[in-house]
């Protein structure tokens, strides 16, 4: 069974019910101040900024459903669930401009984990992860506003009533980092929270840990964008504020016209979004109820204001390139080979940025690891924070080693390259001691040394090869790059991280 589009609306008669774990009295927690310490230790940097001061939260109450979403594996397959489908809920919550902001979550247990999608899909697009990941985390996958059934309150003429604290609404990326740090704080209950970003919400989940660290964890990055938006944030109202040009809700009827006809027509028409899906993943999409889904977004009476929004608000006021230079937790790169936009040397460059990353490559995958491979990134997903749990708590006490005999690896251990007979559970295990022995907090291997590999066999018949791999250059563009990268960081361009092997090589 599918997740329903249109959810079940069910209000309790006893007030809110919140998904929210208790938190604990002490959260900002002396990992955190370890992880900081370790971070300038290792870069030989300035702390990174404050985090910036939260907005008040507007009132609360909870709407919510019970559904189901397929498993993404069977029995005898890597984070195979055996039942077929697993228990979620789906839901909405109140948020700024009169909107209500949909969102999915599965789980009763373990740490908090956010997943956040890309352009033009939604909080669906994990549905083939619910299964295995909520047997680990309690997992939440939320829908950005103007996105999947997310959507504020607008009149017949797509005004929106302004916000009393931030004024009108633009959908800029600023904008949904907003909504996703209210999201942890008010539904999840505060983090810190793992955070987990495909495309768009990769660079979002970048832009919420650079500035707001303590809500952060650890980041899973799955072929993360680089970039969004072209024009620069200058602060101040200018030229394009006094011509309605800066992304502002209703954007002028003359500009929004002009918008639809030169590009939201051809890219919302089922064509055209048959045409991209078929681009970005590496084999066919069999999943037609996802075209239904991104073609029902694209119909909601807001939809073109969105889109027209989007293209005209400003870029977030940090770059990607110094949000990633502040990253002080955990990283995990987990990228598909065959992604034709963010193609594996942006996998490189963020490994070169941040050094402690874990850099992970799928073959036989594309843009969307997630839903295209989804055993495969479950699987590494899963010891991925497994091993990060067991590294964080062991270096905020100061112990240097763990026992691998609390490590439940589901009782399936893929074969790896150069990995002896030992289980995955005990090599990761292995790895976060040997990482904490070594004074480096941040770095988690997960379930591979670099170097590694292993092969899971998905549903759909594609034999996927996981690697850990180094970052290194593999071809003459990707030297040119390395090459011009490490130029860069010598002429004082190129932010506080250490030079890697990669780099050393490359020059």
């Amino acid at each position: 069974m599918v997740l329903s589009a249109r959810p079940q609306e069910i209000r309790t008669s006893s007030g809110p019910r919140s998904h929210a774990a208790p938190r604990p009295a002490a959260v900002q927690c002396p990992r955190r101040a370890l992880l900081r310490r370790a971070a300038v230790q290792r870069a030989g940097a300035p702390a990174a900024a404050q985090q910036q001061p939260l907005p008040q939260p507007p009132p609360q109450h909870r709407e919510w459903a019970v559904i189901e979403s397929p498993a993404s594996s069977q029995d005898g397959e890597a984070g195979g669930s055996g039942s077929g489908v697993t228990t979620a809920a789906e839901g909405f919550h109140p948020w700024r401009w009169g909107s209500r902001v949909h969102y999915y979550t599965a789980g009763e247990s373990g740490p908090a984990l956010l997943l956040v999608h890309g352009f033009g899909v939604g909080g669906h697009h994990f549905e083939r992860n619910f299964a295995d990941l909520s047997r680990r985390f309690r997992v939440f996958a939320v829908d950005l506003l103007g996105q999947g059934a997310s959507w504020p309150a607008a009149d017949e003429a797509g005004a929106v009533e302004p916000d009393p604290e931030l004024g009108a609404l633009k959908y800029s990326a600023e904008t949904w980092t907003l909504q996703l740090v209210e999201f942890v704080r008010d539904v999840v209950g505060g983090g810190p929270v793992y955070m987990a970003g495909n495309s768009l919400g990769g660079y979002l989940a970048v832009n919420l840990a650079a500035g707001h660290p303590g809500l952060v964890k650890g980041l899973v990055l799955l072929n993360a964008t680089p970039f969004w938006s072209f024009r620069a944030d200058s602060g101040r109202r200018g030229l394009f504020e006094a011509a309605g040009l800066d992304g502002t809700v209703p954007v002028p009827r003359a500009v929004r016209a002009t918008i639809e006809r030169l590009w939201w027509r051809n890219l919302s028409s089922p064509g055209t979004v048959k045409s991209l899906l078929s681009l970005v993943y590496a084999s066919p999409v069999d999943d037609e109820r996802l075209l239904e889904r991104i073609l029902e977004a694209t119909q909601h009476p807001g939809a073109i204001q969105a889109f027209a929004s989007i293209v005209l608000s400003p870029k977030t006021k940090r770059s990607f390139d110094e949000n990633v230079r502040r990253l002080d937790c955990p990283v995990l790169l987990l990228y598909g080979q065959s992604d034709p936009w963010v193609v594996p040397l942006w996998g490189q460059r963020l490994k070169r940025a941040v050094p402690h990353a874990a850099y992970y490559e799928l073959s036989n995958v594309g843009h969307c690891p997630h839903h295209e491979a989804p055993a495969s990134v479950n699987r590494v997903l899963c010891e991925w924070i497994t091993a990060a749990e067991e590294r964080l708590a062991a270096a905020a006490a100061g112990a240097g080693a763990f026992s691998s005999d609390s490590y439940d690896d589901g009782g399936v251990g893929p074969a790896k390259s150069g990995g002896g007979g030992a289980g995955l559970a005990a090599a990761a295990a292995a790895a976060a001691a040997a990482a904490v022995a070594a004074g480096d907090p941040l770095l988690v291997d997960g379930p591979l040394r670099v170097g590694e590999s292993m092969s899971v066999k998905e549903r759909s018949g594609v034999e996927v090869l996981i690697t850990h791999v180094e970052g290194a250059p593999r071809n003459v563009f990707e030297r040119a790059d390395a090459a011009l990268w490490a130029l860069r960081r010598r002429l004082g361009g190129g932010g506080a991280a250490a030079p890697s092997a990669a780099d050393a090589r490359a020059v």
